[in-house]
């Protein structure tokens, strides 16, 4: 039976629908920036806008170029933003959404870039989190394990002159640690910031974080993440080392070296160097005697062989030596 609803009209898409084909996050959320990327494959969306009810906040150009989502989608293009917020606004109300558009040229096609997803509810938490008065200006960034993986580091600035607080969080329900941002770290003043804004935690002042992921954040919560270049986890750590000291493989000559040393003089107090060392001098003086000795018995044994030709088997033990003598 041939269709008759061809002479039907088509629907126009409609505004709901256009939304379904935008595609984005908002990747970042701190006190001071908002970053991610947009893309709608029909709408040149060109700039983004953080707004509180109908009051602009601020607004920042998509033209970050982003090699990671062009890879994504599959085409050329700049589609992150970094969206700066600034100092001095007015304080959003709760009874004002929180909403951060995606628009083109003219604004005649605007899109909310966070609600689109099932997260909308939480994104506008955060947001309303980083725009609150006690955090704004705050800047900072961890750096993750050191060099040397001994300790976590990282640094926080206060825009007023005091002194920032972070918050080292862990996968696994671990509790947060607070750290105050007070530590000296060269070359912060070129950047605008006080040499003082600087966090450290040695690994063993933190074990029970040992094989899990962690972070940090300006709240307490662990919302704001600070920026970090890549998922930080802590290496297992065994109950027996410090993490403070490499790992040596076990041998016949360190083993019992290492079951009374656990680590080399010079790291030890200095009122305490003195004694190891003494200790390790007779160590080494009844080595030198132990080894003398049984040159001594070696020779005066081969001494006995040369004059008993038909002793030709070598004893195994002293006391069979000695025996040989009589």
């Amino acid at each position: 039976m041939p269709r008759l609803d061809w002479w039907r009209p088509r629907r126009k898409a409609s505004e709901h629908d256009s939304g379904k084909l935008l595609q984005g996050s908002l990747e970042l959320i701190t006190p001071t920036l908002l970053s991610g990327w947009v893309f709608h494959p029909r709408d040149l969306l060109c700039e983004v806008r953080l707004v509180s009810g109908t009051k602009l906040i601020n607004s920042s150009p998509i033209d970050v170029a982003r090699l990671d989502v062009c890879e994504h989608l599959g085409r050329n293009g700049s589609f992150g933003f970094n969206l700066a917020l600034p100092e001095a606004f007015p304080d959003p109300l709760p009874s004002e959404p929180l909403t951060v558009l995606a628009l083109n040229a003219d604004g005649s096609c605007r899109h909310a870039l966070f609600q689109m997803g099932s997260q909308a509810g939480a994104t506008e938490k955060r947001l309303r989190a980083a725009l609150a008065p006690a955090m704004r200006g705050l800047q900072g960034h961890f750096d993750g394990l050191s060099p040397d993986s001994r300790e976590l580091q990282g640094w926080c600035n206060s825009p007023n002159g005091g002194v920032a607080t972070v918050w080292l969080h862990a996968e696994g329900g671990i509790p947060p640690r607070a750290f105050r941002c007070s530590v000296h770290r060269p070359g912060m003043q070129a950047q605008g910031h006080v040499d003082n804004c600087g966090f450290v935690l040695p690994l063993h002042d933190w074990p029970e974080v040992a094989g899990h992921l962690v972070w940090a954040s300006f709240d307490e919560a662990g919302e704001l993440r600070l920026p970090q270049p890549a998922p930080v986890r802590i290496p297992q750590i065994g109950p027996s080392l410090s993490p403070m000291l490499q790992a040596q493989p076990i041998t016949a000559e360190n083993e019992m070296q290492n079951s009374i040393l656990p680590s080399p003089i010079s790291e030890m107090p200095t009122e305490f160097q003195a004694h190891w060392q003494a200790l390790d001098d007779f160590r080494n003086l009844i080595d030198r005697l132990e080894l003398q000795e049984q040159q001594d018995e070696q020779a005066t044994y081969l001494e006995i062989l040369e004059a008993s030709p038909e002793k030709s088997s070598l004893p195994k033990k002293r006391s069979a030596r000695f025996r040989l003598w009589r």
